[in-house]
């Protein structure tokens, strides 16, 4: 029984250890010489899991754009014209890499953050 247990331990752990969580995120400062700011991301695997997202805090307009092979996300926000933040599942399917671009309008201390998190 023991034994039994051990086996089933160690597949179970080997098992979740394949699908370790990723992510990672850049960050545009406006009224800078960031106010644009792009990150390549390496994923390289199937997604059962691809997020993307992005918001701005004290920003009066943003973009923000993630693209492999196809497009992922785009959006567009400006203030008083819908919400500051934005989200697009990408999942079911192999992404080899995206390039993400941000862009944060406004006031010095007003920034925009894209992030991608995957497994």
């Amino acid at each position: 029984m023991k034994k039994i247990i051990l086996i089933l331990s160690l597949l179970l752990s080997s098992t979740a250890a394949t699908y370790a969580f990723n992510q990672q995120s850049v960050t545009a400062y406006a009224s800078t010489p960031n106010q644009h700011a792009q990150m390549g991301v390496n994923i390289n695997s199937y997604c059962t899991y691809l997020l993307f997202s992005c918001e701005w805090s004290n920003a009066t307009s943003g973009t923000a754009t993630a693209f492999g092979d196809i497009l992922l996300g785009e959006y567009g926000w400006s203030a008083g014209s819908g919400p500051s933040n934005y989200s697009v599942w990408g999942s079911g399917r192999y992404w080899s890499s995206l390039t993400v671009y941000i862009y944060a309008g406004g006031p010095l201390g007003a920034q925009g953050t894209a992030t991608v998190s995957w497994f």
